[in-house]
């Protein structure tokens, strides 16, 4: 996360670190429901992310973006969400601030989403195909 750097500079841009333009799948783990959630990841800055999903997520709610490390190691990164919006029928897009971040162990990860099953294309946590 420390090494990204923003495409251009926007005059207008009002986030304290640029967005940097991403666009690759993602999982992430509910908090609140413990829902295990496929999603698109548009952008992402050292202080926040950009995704778009198929269900609404509450402004104040808390996820966690499950990510493979180039190592193996999995990590996940703690969001709250700010704005949800529906983009399209049923699409939503979901702007969220970073909390925090930390290393799990796999075995960790899947303990901790058992009960919650496989996302909308079967997909568990420790599948997540991201890596930082």
């Amino acid at each position: 996360m420390s090494s990204l750097r923003s495409d251009e500079q926007k005059t207008n841009e009002k986030r304290r670190s640029p967005r940097v333009g991403v666009g690759v799948r993602g999982i992430i783990l509910l908090h609140r429901s413990r829902r295990v959630v496929n999603v698109f990841v548009r952008d992402l800055s050292l202080g926040g992310i950009g995704i778009t999903c198929d269900q609404a997520i509450e402004s104040g709610d808390h996820f966690s973006l499950l990510l493979t490390k180039p190592d193996g190691k999995a990590t996940h990164v703690l969001y709250e969400v700010r704005h949800c919006r529906m983009a399209i029928n049923g699409i939503y897009d979901v702007g969220a601030q970073k909390v925090s971040s930390q290393s799990v162990a796999p075995s960790e990860m899947l303990t901790k989403s058992q009960g919650t099953g496989a996302g909308a294309d079967g997909a568990k946590p420790s599948a997540a195909a991201a890596h930082v």
